[in-house]
């Protein structure tokens, strides 16, 4: 386990938010990433956890995955295109690797070489936002929630995300 605190903010979500099997999909894979001691198969965790919530069975799902994620978790421009670049990249790792691919230690991104334990860390904390906003979306129903984003997301993101560069 990474650190004390995950406890405590994943034991009360299992209590009160399992009645769906994608949402209990994704505080299991949460709490089987803070137990790997590698970091490699802690991305896999949370990507994995990431997709219950994020994908269904449709086309262009790493692209979908990225763009809902990042439209979740980021309130600026600026933030959303990290976000996204992060997931979109955490998605092709996952990829590669279910695959058969050997993990790398160090993955171009953002214009630079970043270990794929940054990576990790990244993808755990846009996991935490994620969950947290996802479930304070009480009596929203998966497919509903992902309709409204990809509305969002129809319509232009830069109409929704408030552009804090243009102040």
């Amino acid at each position: 386990m990474r650190n004390d605190d995950t406890r405590l903010f994943v034991k009360p979500l299992l209590r009160h938010y399992t009645s769906e099997s994608h949402t209990k999909n994704t505080i299991r894979r949460f709490n089987f990433g803070q137990e790997k001691a590698r970091d490699d198969d802690r991305l896999l965790d949370y990507v994995m956890g990431l997709d219950a919530l994020l994908t269904n069975k449709e086309s262009d799902l790493r692209l979908r995955f990225a763009l809902r994620g990042a439209l979740v978790v980021s309130l600026d421009l600026a933030g959303f295109r990290g976000v996204f670049d992060d997931l979109y990249e955490a998605y092709k790792q996952r990829n590669d690797m279910a695959h058969g691919g050997d993990p790398p230690e160090t993955i171009t991104l953002g214009g630079g070489e970043v270990p794929i334990r940054e990576l990790a860390d990244r993808v755990e904390a846009h996991m935490r936002t994620i969950i947290r906003a996802y479930l304070s979306r009480t009596g929203k129903k998966k497919h509903n929630l992902l309709a409204e984003l990809d509305e969002i997301i129809s319509r232009g993101i830069a109409g929704h995300v408030p552009n804090e560069a243009a102040s």
